[in-house]
């Protein structure tokens, strides 16, 4: 019923001085089973190209099988101004609570990409009395 979709990230990544195309949407989707499957990841590359999304994660309880991997694989990567990240990205519970892993994406706004330094100010100014 949620049609393949557990959460939403936003992210962006227009470099400065670009025309800002917008946020980017990653779709989450999380399977608390231990029988997860290449068919679901599938899905999530289905969900993704439907959405239009820009990158899917999946989150699951139990670690991914080969077959999970090369699927994740081959529906390719984003090419960001920042490099380029796996459009199907697959995360273990474990990984995201030992910080082991997580969610790779470029996301200027947390200021890790481009945070710019203020320009000090070099004018010297009197202050004058006040009273």
């Amino acid at each position: 019923s949620d049609g393949g979709i557990d959460g939403l990230i936003f992210f962006q990544d227009d470099e400065a001085g670009m025309k800002s195309t917008g946020a980017k949407k990653i779709i989450v989707s999380v399977k608390g089973g231990e029988h997860v499957n290449v068919t679901m990841v599938k899905d999530l590359i289905a969900t993704v190209e439907r959405e239009k999304a820009t990158i899917g994660l999946f989150v699951t309880l139990s670690k991914p099988t080969q077959p999970m991997i090369i699927e994740a694989v081959s529906a390719g990567f984003y090419k960001s101004p920042f490099g380029d990240f796996q459009k199907i990205q697959i995360l273990t519970i474990e990984d995201l609570l030992s910080e082991t892993n997580r969610p790779k994406y470029p996301d200027i706004s947390s200021g890790v990409y481009n945070f710019k330094k203020a320009k000090t100010e070099k004018k010297k100014v009197a202050q004058d009395r006040l009273l």
